[in-house]
């Protein structure tokens, strides 16, 4: 059973630790859990390969409009994004294109979305182990 006592408004004691309050602060959160939000995340084992059903057909989604005030922020965040190789900037025609939904954050930025909505129904189902690295 955990003890808990209250130090003072700004802090509490869990098991002998010493927690701010409220435990929910992004502080809090990014220093309890340093090592799953340092860098930028990678697949295990490389390249993700999606297996779709046989009969799939390709879908083109339509470009998505980006206001006039939105268009320097959004330039800015993809050319941060291939700079950082977390995209491939493609010239060539694809038979999947999937639509980009730019989300402003509540600094200002802009949070680029995709949105596979034909996408997502046409993966074939199978089973993907979990790796746990924090287990045991």
């Amino acid at each position: 059973m955990q003890q808990i006592q209250k130090q003072d408004s700004n802090s509490i004691t869990i098991d002998g630790t010493r927690h701010p309050v409220p435990l929910t602060t992004k502080q809090h959160i990014e220093e309890s859990f340093k090592d799953i939000f340092d860098g930028l995340g990678d697949i295990p084992g490389g390249n993700c390969h999606l297996q779709l059903k046989k009969d799939a057909v390709p879908v083109q989604h339509a470009l998505r409009q980006v206001t006039e005030k939105k268009k320097s922020a959004y330039k800015a965040e993809l050319g941060r994004l291939i700079c950082r190789q977390v995209i491939i900037k493609e010239d060539s025609h694809k038979q999947w294109v999937n639509s980009v939904v730019p989300a402003v954050k509540a600094d200002g930025t802009i949070r680029l979305c995709l949105d596979p909505k034909r996408l997502k129904r046409q993966p074939r189902t199978r089973s993907i182990p979990y790796e746990n690295s924090k287990a045991n």
